[in-house]
């Protein structure tokens, strides 16, 4: 039985856990009674903004190990994390190295299009830093590079001040805007071909993109599975980041109302685990 405290939106009562919650609690092996009840809170705050079924990978990165934190809450058994190199595992989540440290996620976007779900002009990322610091490394990223201009990837704030997503081609797909650091959530929706977003916390960052990005790009050259903590070059890892991240998704492309319901979701998460920025 987990327990809420009574400044949650939605109370969790006796006997009342969530069944998808639970089936990440038991494959993951979360044993502390305040991460069951921040996990449980999650997944029902999800459920009640109406963004959980949108949402197809969910890392809470929770547990502090190299065991928990590679679990999927949307679906245990699948998407499960596999790391590599010099990655830390505490109560604040994930941290990278720098240079050797990455986690590999299984998740192949022509592949996904393909088996899932056109993601051609639906698709969404977060990432929660708790790191202020500039850096050109990558977040999370896939990329076909140098053969193709082809990637996904999100950097949460470059050298310049800029957050960054390439979405499929990086020379009409690119979407950049202006942040204050590289603390919070930051995430990146796409709801059409010619429609992409970015946002810090629930605070879109620079002007809508409206450019068409080349989406053959997802079926016919992204054929690698992202990483998080460092970009996927065809199959090696490079621009590796030192950020500690607190949690990610992939999903399909939400409306401004819906990041920002995503991000209050995800700041009680954290807030519940005292790592909230």
């Amino acid at each position: 039985m987990i327990f809420a405290p009574f400044a949650y939106r939605q109370q969790v009562t006796s006997g009342e856990v969530d069944p998808d919650a639970q089936a990440f609690i038991t494959a993951a092996g979360i044993t502390d009674p305040t991460e069951q009840s921040a996990i449980n809170q999650l997944v029902l705050d999800l459920k009640s903004y109406s963004v959980w079924n949108g949402m197809d990978v969910i890392y809470p990165f929770v547990g502090g190990t190299s065991s928990t934190t590679r679990y999927n809450l949307k679906d245990p058994s699948t998407y499960l994390i596999t790391w590599n190199g010099g990655v830390t595992f505490n109560s604040n989540g994930v941290t990278g190295n720098g240079s050797t440290g990455y986690g590999q996620t299984g998740w192949i976007p022509s592949v996904f299009n393909a088996n899932v779900r056109d993601i051609t002009g639906n698709l969404s990322f977060s990432v929660y830093s708790r790191t202020n610091s500039n850096s050109d490394a990558s977040d999370i990223g896939v990329t076909d590079y140098p053969t193709t201009n082809a990637a996904i990837q999100v950097l949460c704030r470059r050298s310049n001040g800029l957050m960054y997503w390439d979405n499929y081609n990086s020379s009409n797909g690119r979407m950049t805007g202006s942040v204050a650091d590289s603390q919070g959530l930051f995430s990146t929706s796409r709801t059409s071909t010619t429609s992409m977003k970015i946002f810090r916390n629930s605070t879109q960052a620079g002007t809508t993109l409206t450019t068409a990005a080349t989406t053959t790009d997802v079926t016919t050259t992204l054929n690698d599975d992202m990483y998080v903590l460092a970009a996927n070059e065809q199959g090696t890892a490079r621009d590796y980041t030192s950020r500690n991240l607190a949690f990610m998704h992939i999903g399909q492309g939400f409306s401004d109302a819906e990041i920002g319901n995503i991000y209050t979701s995800v700041q009680t998460y954290q807030t519940t685990l005292g790592r909230q920025v």
